[in-house]
């Protein structure tokens, strides 16, 4: 037995010579897949030493022991085993759509949430993520049906008691005397992405009447310095040369603001024009150019009628075209003898006709009628002499054209037809009779009216209807302020002529 000790402790002595000469070492722990180790205990794999295992960031130990050893005979025990992080599943509710895994979710994945209905909203995280500790980030989401809260208004108040409004539902709300609403929308409950709200935002505002700067073409104001007024101020409106206000006559107003905000009448200058329309008139030169200030026009009276003594052309002013009138009856001062035809039979025959009378024919063959006026020299509209004369092509139809082909002669008594364009209104007998060389009858294509939007906005008004791009010729236009009431002169409902309208303003 003492010999066995004295073995004993010679082999022990031999141990520890050798660990102090570094005879014993294990080598490499091993790595673990998702870990890292330290060494905790010694100061290199050799005998003794002590390595422990720490599992990355989202992953967690399912070894039961996390260090290793260095012994005799090499490291103790096995490389430890890290394993990711998992979440427990996520109840969610019928109505909301889920993107992602919500039953085997490990560290990092992501979950997306929305609703199924476009009339319901989330409340509650729209993504939550799997953490390192295999915890949700956040409670599930649930969806509810679109509602808004009743708003606090600075000025103003909700006009009925009511906690909760729904989707689309307009807020019913009024301001505090001397305040009105900052949007003339509705403000209604709106659905915007994730997020409700009041569209537009419920606001009161102080009453003030705006002007718009830089004012417009031939606009000045004063005073220049601003363009916000109380109700009982006024501002100067002052038109240039060619442009007018209130029904586009004088050139200087003063424009009140009213108790609402709103002008008097609206503070712009538009721009003078004379519409070419005139008792007596029968004909305009240049008849689809817009006639302005200061123009001077050429135009034609009626058969009876004559221009004012000296006058040449017509003058478009601010009280509209001078001389007035344009066209003054011709006095009575002869008579005409009756004249034959060979061509044609009279309707009305007799042995005489007064001044400004007229005589009617008929072709024979039916190819057409015509008639001559009795005027101080004869019979006008038929040359004298003994045979009549054939004609040319017939006269071009401005926004017309001859309904059948066009050819480059006529004889005496021959009618064509004439039609207008699409949209455009034939004024008199669409037909031009061949009369002694000469073709007579008149007839004219009326523009339609069209339809522009940026003129109604400048007036403030719209159509009651607003389903037709166009209005033909004497058709009526009924409108409506776009806000506000009417102002002026001009009524809201007017007739279109040949293009051309009188428009209302509203203020």
């Amino acid at each position: 037995m003492r010999l066995f000790n004295v073995w004993l402790f010679i082999l022990w002595m031999n141990v520890d010579e050798s660990l102090q000469q570094g005879a014993i070492r294990c080598g490499h722990p091993g790595d673990a897949q998702f870990a890292d180790f330290r060494l905790e205990q010694g100061d290199d794999f050799v005998f003794g030493s002590k390595v422990v295992y720490t599992c990355h960031k989202g992953y967690q130990m399912m070894s039961r022991r996390n260090f290793r050893t260095c012994m005799a005979d090499g490291w103790d025990a096995v490389v430890p085993v890290c394993e990711a992080s998992q979440c427990p599943p996520i109840p969610v509710g019928n109505n909301v759509q889920v993107f992602g895994d919500t039953d085997e979710a490990t560290f990092g994945n992501v979950v997306r949430f929305s609703c199924k209905s476009s009339r319901e909203i989330l409340e509650g995280p729209e993504e939550v993520y799997c953490d390192e500790t295999g915890q949700w980030s956040g409670q599930p989401p649930t969806c509810t049906a679109v509602k808004c809260k009743v708003p606090m208004i600075p000025n103003g108040f909700v006009s009925e008691n009511k906690q909760k409004y729904y989707e689309d539902e307009v807020l019913p709300f009024e301001c505090n005397d001397k305040y009105k609403p900052s949007e003339d929308r509705p403000s209604r409950c709106m659905k915007t992405g994730q997020r409700v709200d009041w569209s537009p935002t419920p606001g009161c505002e102080p009453i003030k009447c705006k002007l718009k700067l830089p004012p417009l073409e031939g606009t000045s104001y004063t005073p220049e310095y601003t363009n916000l007024f109380l109700p009982g101020d006024s501002v100067t409106v002052r038109c240039g040369d060619r442009y007018g206000i209130t029904d586009r006559q004088v050139e200087t107003a003063d424009v009140l603001c009213k108790k609402d905000g709103e002008w008097e009448i609206q503070p712009v200058c538009r721009e003078v024009i004379c519409l070419k329309q005139a008792p007596h008139v029968r004909q305009w030169y240049d008849m689809w150019r817009r006639a302005v200030i200061h123009d001077m026009v050429d135009y034609y009276c009626e058969s009876g009628y004559q221009k004012p003594h000296g006058v040449t052309r017509a003058t478009c002013t601010r009280g509209g075209w001078r001389p007035d009138p344009l066209c003054e009856e011709i006095p009575n001062t002869g008579t005409c003898l009756l004249r034959t035809d060979p061509d044609a039979v009279i309707q009305n025959s007799k042995a005489e006709y007064g001044y400004n009378e007229q005589i009617h024919y008929v072709c024979s063959a039916g190819r057409g009628q015509f008639s001559l006026t009795c005027s101080e020299d004869g019979w006008f509209g038929f040359r004298n002499g003994s045979e009549p004369t054939d004609c040319g092509s017939p006269p071009p139809l401005p926004d017309g054209d001859v309904r059948y082909t066009m050819r480059s002669q006529y004889k005496h008594c021959e009618q064509v037809e004439y039609m207008c364009q699409t949209y455009y209104t034939m004024e008199g007998e669409p037909y031009r009779t061949c009369v002694d060389g000469e073709w007579t009858g008149h007839m004219r294509c009326l523009k339609p009216c069209i339809v522009n939007e940026d003129i109604f906005r400048q007036h403030n008004i719209t159509l009651q209807t607003n389903d037709k791009p166009f209005f033909i010729h004497d058709e009526i236009l009924a409108f409506k302020c776009a806000r506000g009431s009417p102002s002026g002169r001009v009524a809201m409902s007017q007739r279109c002529s040949s293009g051309e309208v009188f428009l209302p303003s509203c203020s």
